[in-house]
């Protein structure tokens, strides 16, 4: 007599009945860990994200942990809706909100004046994707415009703040 199968597929419908069990508790809790139906993941655009950074005179983007001593001439523009979709559209571009806070809480923690400031400007890098196979487009929002000292690179806030070294050609700045 051959051996059931229902012993081989135990651990299969047990898998299913805490799957399912999972869901319904996910569901019913909506966000409370760690029962979640991670709506984190399902509101984020895909099709783009910005930073905030600091760009030098020549163009250079580096992170804003990166400098001390800052003062602007004007108050950040900090809200997300401060830089618009090129073309003039009332869509506002894409953030991360919690990086952005960062950004602006080191700039706000590191005020004052001091020897060797230069010109900054607190931009808003902007990548979003275009259609499939003319890659991406990189374009810079001043926020503001400020004076800061170049700390060296041993003393940067954190190393994974920095923002990708090159240029944006060609740049296209939003009012």
């Amino acid at each position: 007599m051959p051996t059931a199968p229902t012993s081989r597929r135990l651990p299969a419908v047990l898998a299913a009945i805490v799957f399912v069990g999972y869901v319904g508790v996910a569901r019913g809790f909506a966000n409370l860990y760690p029962f979640s139906t991670f709506e984190m993941y399902a509101a984020t655009r895909t099709d783009g994200t910005s930073r905030i950074g600091a760009r030098d005179v020549t163009g250079r983007v580096r992170s804003v942990a990166q400098y001390a001593h800052w003062s602007c001439d004007t108050p950040i523009r900090t809200e997300p809706a401060a830089c618009f979709d090129a073309g003039g559209s009332t869509r506002a571009v894409p953030t991360l909100p919690y990086l952005d806070r960062v950004a602006f809480d080191v700039i706000a923690t590191r005020r004052g004046d001091g020897p060797g400031r230069e010109s900054v400007d607190v931009i808003r890098r902007i990548w979003e994707a275009r259609a499939v196979g003319q890659g991406i487009a990189i374009r810079d929002c001043v926020l503001a415009r400020c004076r800061a000292r170049r700390i060296s690179s041993n003393d940067a806030w954190v190393a994974s703040d920095a923002l990708p070294e090159r240029r944006a050609a060609p740049s296209r700045e939003v009012p």
